[in-house]
This record gives structure tokens, sequence and C-alpha cells, in this order.
């Protein structure tokens, strides 16, 4: 058959004797092969049957009539050219194109032929890949469009088009620092040619984010699109739409209220979809109803906007410097169990965005100033005289059939049967969620038991809550009926289940929930509406709507509940348990990745143990340190550091508590939190349980702390306590930590020449353990310093691939620091325009993460290209804001030096303002007695040098305070 399908592919659909044999057994003799190839036809012929004269064959060819035959690559050919004829079903030959040739056309196979035929495939395939990644993308179906983007890309790694595509996909997701480095290869690409870039990659690079682009282009903005109808919201969804128009001086929130099941997220996300068009596409969906900490909020929407936030900066502030000054719409959904607060957090927020829109879904109004509100009630039912053409009509009726149908059900036409489902529907009072798992219950029973079931579940049902509504109650008749006609095992399933926050796998079912046959259960519940797939993939995750978890976790006892909480914390912990890497490889990566996966349940987990297990709450705080550290947002895991050590601090230290010592401490190094105090009283912790590394990496905080303060000498002594600590062995990545942070404190002393060796070494040790977090910053100060003493081949070898690593493990905070380390590789080598670009990069990385000490450094480096550039405008004015901003967040020095680049350009252009400039930042920097880095030193000297005795004798009433407010009242003017 394998020469049957050769020759019906060959070229003219034949191919000679002697090719055929030499192609089957090319290390056999020539007689042999002619033997067995004739023996081996007549075997083909007889196994073809009626179909062997499909073959024909003579004494010197072998011919495959093709006239009724069709391969795949005949159908693959067809779907590509149908692909282009027939536009309005583009994307579904396009699927057919890719699934057909994914294939690897006659693998092993090397003939001439053969290989131009495959090539010609290949390129087909390609086309192909690229336009569906084009079609899913213009259907908002963005993460499909990147997975097939990038099989394209593995196809032909060098070609344009498919590149092209995954740059706009990974900017319409918000992942813009990806987006940066598929451009930057895609250009590195281009430029291998040596034709350079074409046209759409210089439109792409120029359209892409820059410093002063609105925020609004770094993340993403989207819609769930569900695939169920709407029925009976036509009213609300015209009013919802008329009421968020993105016009000015209207109200910007609208809230739709209704007790639990009464359609509020469909028509939520609805309304959200038809008013994307209007926001021009910033129109963004965020799922609340598990968040309960309303701490957690910002986090949530950053993370569904994409936003590539900073781990240290306080998540509100970080979402209100994101929101971009242009119309954007919020569509929050669940916000009832977040309480009265929220109210106030809602409003805090629409008054700091002044074009923001928000559309909320709560069972309680907000009751905050500006608040529209629209009560959902029940759908429509039909009375008991309508007829069954009327009734069928009815929005209530139409979601009943169409539930029904969507589970295989077929209802019979009959006035028997018509009676019954309009005795259902009035039953269930037109709740929508009601309607839609009581119809979901046909697949087991008959209209009358349904009816039946209902009938008996009114009767049965006590209320449980005194001020429950009426259609809160028939809400929970609906899940009470779904819920007893499943199975008893099934029902205890789903109880179970209910402990999990956010989703499980399969493994975590029968992990915490003890289920022997997890698939079986989930298929049970998946046929019944009680659960859902959330995520399809390797690792298949499934959740239930929070209506249905409140009902099945009220199912649980006491004491059920506590074994299941606490199953559930221990399964989060042997996650966690994992996730305490300092020393991170390729290989421990996925720790971090399940962990990330699984926040929800660790967030759950968390607020357990604090609350009823000491010893477990110390676990966590001693696991979770480097996963909030790298990957997290730190200002979650200090907000958990602080609650442990205040409620379980105090307790008998041993080698747990150090580690959440530590853990704590690393945290708070991100926060700039210099409290040396406290890393004593850790230090001692971590040497009286034995861990003296810990201990040293404590000594090495206090170090950092020293040097930030102008301590050298203090600096220099923690220095060498921590390197005593370490002992006369110690672990080359613990000592490379120690050498790296010493290097970065020579550096900023301009001892270059003593830092260099210590950055080598730490790169070494830690390029042999294979570490991929820490070999980042050791490589990013060793370019910076090499920089400083001009080895530009040294910088670019630190640097090179460092970008790729850095994106593919997600360590996004260190993103910006290689984008500034480059633009000065860049200002060094002359590629003024390319520094300019980076520099704007790392500039709009730091203002989203809200650090001003570096977003102030961006700007000087930033006003130095400017003015090499020739732009004296945008140079001063870089330098100008530089300065506004470390004088704004407490950064005298800084803001001297600043003074000093200002005042030396504004000397290039004639100003007479910079004597007195400059005079107040040199008698700054003089009285402080700091030091700087190696060239930061020089310039200072050379201003010093350059300035003459007339300037030197500026009267003293000139302060550095006195030129930074002339200054800030010039910006004020302005």
């Amino acid at each position: 058959m394998y020469l049957l399908a050769r020759t019906a592919i060959a070229y003219r659909k034949q191919i000679t004797r002697a090719d055929a044999a030499d192609a089957l057994w090319p290390d056999d003799f020539y007689d042999a092969t002619r033997l067995r190839l004739r023996q081996e036809l007549a075997r083909l012929r007889r196994t073809l049957g009626s179909g062997r004269d499909l073959v024909k064959v003579n004494a010197e060819w072998i011919q495959v009539d093709t006239s009724d035959l069709v391969t795949d690559i005949d159908e693959f050919k067809d779907a590509c050219r149908r692909a282009q004829s027939e536009p309005e079903q583009r994307h579904e030959h396009l699927r057919k194109a890719v699934e057909l040739g994914s294939e690897p056309f006659l693998e092993g196979a090397d003939e001439d032929w053969i290989l131009l035929e495959r090539s010609s495939l290949q390129d087909l395939l390609y086309a192909s890949y690229v336009g569906l990644a084009e079609e899913l993308a213009a259907r908002s179906e963005f993460e499909e469009s990147l997975a097939t983007s990038r099989l394209a890309i593995e196809l032909r790694p060098t070609q344009e088009p498919a590149r092209l595509v995954a740059v706009r996909t990974l900017q319409h997701l918000g992942r813009s620092q990806e987006a940066a480095t598929c451009l930057e290869e895609l250009e590195r690409n281009a430029r291998a040619t040596g034709l350079g870039p074409s046209r759409k990659v210089s439109e792409l690079r120029n359209s892409a984010p820059s410093a002063s682009t609105p925020a609004v282009d770094i993340l993403r903005f989207r819609i769930p699109q569900p695939v169920d109808p709407i029925f009976g919201r036509e009213s609300e969804l015209t009013e919802t739409v008329q009421r968020l128009q993105p016009r000015p001086r209207e109200r910007r929130l609208l809230t739709l209220l209704g007790p639990g099941g009464i359609g509020k997220t469909r028509l939520l996300q609805e309304a959200a979809q038809r008013l994307s068009t209007d926001y021009a596409g910033r129109a963004a969906y965020v799922d609340l109803s598990s968040v309960e900490d309303i701490q957690l909020v910002p986090l949530a929407i950053l993370g569904e906007l994409k936003a590539d936030t900073g781990p240290s900066a306080d998540p509100m502030k970080q979402l209100l410097g994101l929101l971009p000054k242009v119309p954007i719409l919020l569509a929050l959904d669940g916000l009832e169990q977040l309480g009265s607060s929220m109210g106030e957090w809602i409003r805090h927020l629409l008054e700091s965005c002044p074009e923001l829109r928000i559309v909320a879904t709560s069972r309680t109004a907000l009751n905050i100033p500006g608040e529209q509100r629209l009560t959902l009630g029940p759908l429509f039912v039909p009375g008991d005289h309508d007829s069954w053409e009327a009734a069928s009509r009815t929005p209530a009726v139409r979601l009943f059939l169409d539930t029904a149908s969507q589970h295989n059900v077929q209802l019979n036409a009959g006035q028997g049967e018509y009676d019954r489902i309009l005795s259902i529907i009035r039953r269930l009072e037109g709740i929508p969620l009601s309607i839609q798992l009581a119809a979901s219950r046909l697949r087991m029973l008959d209209l009358e038991q349904l009816d039946t079931l209902l009938e008996r579940g009114l009767d049965v049902l006590e209320n449980r809550r005194i001020n429950a509504p009426a259609r809160h109650q028939s809400i929970r008749r609906a899940i009470e009926s779904s819920f007893s006609s499943l199975p008893s095992d099934i029902q205890r399933a789903l109880a179970s289940l209910s402990i999990f926050r956010g989703g499980w796998t399969l493994d975590s079912a029968k992990e915490v929930c003890g289920l022997e046959e997890p698939i079986q259960a989930m298929e049970v519940l998946l046929d019944a509406s009680m659960a859902y797939v959330a995520h399809e993939g390797p690792r298949m995750r499934f959740a239930m709507l929070e209506t249905i978890r409140t009902f099945a976790r009220d199912s649980l006892g006491v004491q059920e509940m506590l074994t299941l909480q606490r199953r559930h914390a221990d399964w989060v912990y042997s996650m966690a348990e994992k996730a305490y890497v300092e020393y991170v490889t390729q290989d421990d990566l996925k720790f971090f990745d399940i962990l990330e996966l699984e926040q929800d349940n660790v967030r759950e987990a968390l607020r357990f143990a604090l609350d009823n297990d000491p010893d477990l709450a110390v676990k966590f705080g001693a696991s979770l340190g480097f996963f909030w550290r790298y990957r997290s947002n730190g200002f979650e895991g200090r907000r958990f550091y602080q609650e442990l050590f205040e409620r379980h601090g105090d307790r008998e230290a041993d080698t747990l508590l150090a580690r959440a010592a530590f853990g704590r401490a690393i945290i708070g190094v991100m926060f700039s939190e210099d409290d040396d105090a406290r890393h004593r009283e850790y230090e001692a912790i971590c040497l009286k349980v034995g861990l003296p590394a810990e201990a040293a990496k404590m000594k090495v905080f206090q170090a950092i702390n020293a040097q930030n303060a102008q301590l050298y000498d203090e600096s220099a002594a923690r220095f060498k306590e921590a390197a005593a600590l370490l002992g006369e062995d110690p672990s080359p990545c613990d000592l490379a930590i120690l050498q790296t942070w010493q290097a970065f404190c020579f550096y900023h002393q301009g001892l270059c020449e003593a830092a260099i060796p210590l950055l080598n070494s730490a790169v070494a040790a830690f390029d042999e353990a294979r570490e991929v977090f820490h070999v980042t910053r050791s490589r990013c100060w060793l370019a910076m310093t090499a920089l400083d003493l001009e080895s530009f081949d040294v910088a670019k070898d630190a640097l090179d691939g460092l970008m790729e690593r850095v994106v593919r493990a997600n360590f996004l905070p260190m993103v910006p620091i290689i984008h500034s380390a480059e633009g000065r590789l860049a200002l060094g080598l002359g590629h003024l325009e390319d520094a300019r670009r980076l520099f704007e990069k790392s500039l709009a990385a730091w203002r989203i993460r809200q650090v001003p000490f570096q977003s102030a450094h961006q700007q000087l480096l930033l006003g130095k290209t400017h003015l090499l550039l020739g732009d004296f405008e945008a140079g001063e004015e870089s330098l100008r804001n530089a300065v506004r901003e470390w004088w704004g967040a407490g950064y005298k020095l800084a803001s001297a030096l600043g003074l000093l680049y200002l005042g030396v350009a504004m000397r290039e252009r004639g100003d007479e303002r910079n004597s007195a400039m400059l005079h107040s930042a040199l008698r700054f920097i003089h009285d402080s007695k700091a030091r700087f880095s190696r060239t930061e030193q020089l310039f200072i000297d050379q201003v010093a040098g350059m300035m003459t005795s007339s300037e030197l004798e500026v009267p003293h009433e000139s302060s550095l305070e006195s030129q930074v407010r002339q200054i800030l009242a010039n910006a004020v003017r302005a």
C-alpha cells in the first residue's frame, strides 16, 4: 500500500519499475528487487480485489488510475483552493486544510520529486496556518490564533507573515513584552537576509506602544463569546446599551440587579459585546464571583486585562495608573459577596478615571452617587389560558425547549405534553437558571416525572434564609431538584467538589475529594449541567456556577466541611512545597506555572490555614516566598506575611518559621522596606535553627540598606560578615548571590574593576547550575558595569539572548531592566534611535509598575539620547521630568544629578539660568559625600572642571531646593 500511495501522488501518477524497486529496497541487488517487486505487485492486485484494475503495469512502468481516486493530498489542495475562492466559508476550509496538511508527506522518502512536492505542500500548509491565525484573530479568538501562528513559525522560522500575526495577537492579548521580543526577532531575521525589515514590519514597529502611547495599547480587552442565545431580554439589552454610550456628561455606572440565576451575567456579556464597538474594542469582562477579599479585586481586573504589572506596587495604584484617558468599559460580574465596601471602591475608581464606564451585576445596589439601576425580573411566563402557539413564543418556553434540545431531548407534539411543559414553566416562575437546570433533567426523566418532582420539591423545601426573596427560593428549588435527581454517590461528589475555588482537575478531584472514578463523576455532572469545562487543553479544568457551589457547600456537614478544607489545604501545600526553589532551573518553572494556575485555590487554602491551622500557615509562609517574589504580585505575599507574623510570629523558632521569616524578608526587599531591626531578628532565628545561608542573605539585605544610606564602610562590613556565615565551602549559588549584590554596590561606588570579576564568577556559577532568574540580574549588572568601562563586547555578550530567556520563564519584572541595559549598549555604540526606543520601552514599563526612581532614571537616559539626536526641546523636557519625579519621591541626591544634566543642556544653547543650577547641584553632591557609578562620577568631575571662578561664586541662597522649586513652578505654569 505504501507503493500504491507513492505512485498515486507521483508526477504523472506513474513511476518506473526500477525507481519503485530502488525506493522499496535500496540496499538489495537489482535482480532480487525486480523479482520481489513482481511478487509485491501481484499481492497488491489480489488485495485490491474488485479494485485491482486501479493498478496498471507493463514491462517498464507502474501506473495508478486516479480518475476515481481521491487522496488526502488532493483533499488538502482542494481545501486550500476553496479557502481562497469561497470567503464566506474561509474559516472552515482553512481548518480542514491544516488538519489534512499537518501529517508529514511520505516521511522518510527522499527522492527529488518527493522533496519538491513536500516543500510545495509545506508552503501551502504555512499559508493555511497564517490564514487561519488571521481568521481566528478577527473572531477575537486570540489564544488559538497565537497557537496557530506559532505552528506556522515552526514550519517556516524565517518567514515574515506568521510572525506579523503573532506580534499583533500578542498585542491584543496585552502581552506587550512578548510582542516586543517577537518583533525584535522578526527584525533580526530581516536584517540577516540583507534586505532589512519590510514596510509591514516598519509599520508595526511604528505603531508599537511607546512611553507616550496610552496604556490602552498594552492591555487586553476581551468579552467572552457565549454560545447560548439570549431569550427575552430585548428591552433590558437596549436600555443597557443606550445608558452606557461613551458620551460626555453621561452617568458612568449601571448596576444590573436581581437574585441569583435571573440572567444578569448573560445580559452583562451580551451588552458588553454590543458596546465593544462603541468603545473601539476597549471593553473587558471580569468575573469577580470567586473573589471574596476586596483587596484582590484590582488584581483580578489587572489579570483579566493581562497587564504587565510590577510585583511590589499597590495593585489599586497600578490599576489607576494603567487605565487610559480614553473611554473604556469594564463589565464587572458578581459584586454581592464583596459587601457594602464595594460601593465606595467603585466610586473611588470612577472618580479617579473620568473616562471609565462600569456596568456591574449584583444582588444588591451599590448605593453610591451616580448609580443607575436596572432590575431584572423573571422571564415572561405564559398564562393559564394561552394557546400553545402563543406560549411557545414566550422567552421562558423558548429557553426551556432550547435547553432540552441541547441535551438531545426531542419533545413530542401533543396536548398533554404541552400542558406538562407549561406546568413546569409556571412552577419555575420564569427564572432562567431554574428553567435550564430543570430542562437538563429531561435526559433522565420524562415530563410527567419532572413536573411531579418539582411539585414535591416546592412542598418540602425549607426556606433557609428568613429574608430570602421568593425568586431565590425558586433557584434553590431548581438546584435542589437537579441535585436530588443525581445518584447519591454523584451528590456526594458534587458536594465535595464545592471545596475548590476557581476550578479543579481530574487529578485534584481524586486527591482532595477521594473520587475513585473522577471521569465518570464528571461526565454525569457535565451532562446534568451542574459543572462545566472551564479550560480545554492538556490539563482539562472544571468548575461550577457559584450558585450551585453555594448550594453544594450548604449540603456538607460541619465536620465533613472541615475535613475537606483540611485535605484541600494539604493538597495546595503539596504544590507550594515544591515551589520552595530559590535557584530556579527551566525544569522548576512548572511548579510556578501550576501555582499560578491555582491562585484561587491557593488563596482559599491560605485563609483556612491562617484561621484554623497555625502550623500549616507557617508551612505556607516557608514555601511561597520565592513564588511571590518571582511570579506573583508581591503585594499579596506581603499581606499574608504581615498577618502570619502578627498572629504566629512569637511561636518557638524552628526551621519552618525561619524559612517563613526569610520569605518575608525577600518580599520586603521588593518594597524597599529598610527594616534592619527585623533583618537582624530574622538573622538570629535562621542561625538558631541552623540556616547559615539564609542568615548570610539577611546580612546582605543589611549591606544593601547601608549602601543606600551611603554608609559604605558599614556596607562592606556586612558583606564580610555574610561571607563568614557562608563558611569556607559555600554553595556556589549562595556565594554567587553575595558576589552579585557586592558587585552591585561596587558599581554604584564607581569601583567597576572590582565588580567585574565578582559578576563573572556569579554568572559562571548560575550558568553551571542552569539557574534562570538570578543569572538575569547578574548578567544585567555585568553589562552595565562593562558599559561604564566602555567594554561593549562584554556588555553585548552578557545581554545576548537574555530577553528571550526572561520572557520564556515569565519573569516579567526583569524586562524593563534588560531594556534599559540594551538601551545603554545602543547608546554606547552610537545607535541613537535604537537607544531612544529601548529607553521609551523601559520607561513605559517602570511607569506601569509605579517605580518612580527607575522611571525617572529612564527619563534621564532618554533626555541624554534626545540631546544627542539634536532634539533639545524633548531632551530638556525629559531631564526636567526626571528631576520632578525624583524630587517628588524624595530622592534628593538623584535630583541633584538630574539638575547637572539639565544645566549642561541649557548651557549648550546659551540659557543663562544654568550657572545657578549647576552650582547648587554640585554643592549638594559635594556636601553629601556620596559615591557614584564611574560614568556619573566622570560627568560630575567634567561639570566641576568647566565651571569658571565667577560661576562658583553664586550666592549661597541658590540652593538645590530653590532650583527644583523653580522647575516645578514652571511645570505648573506650562
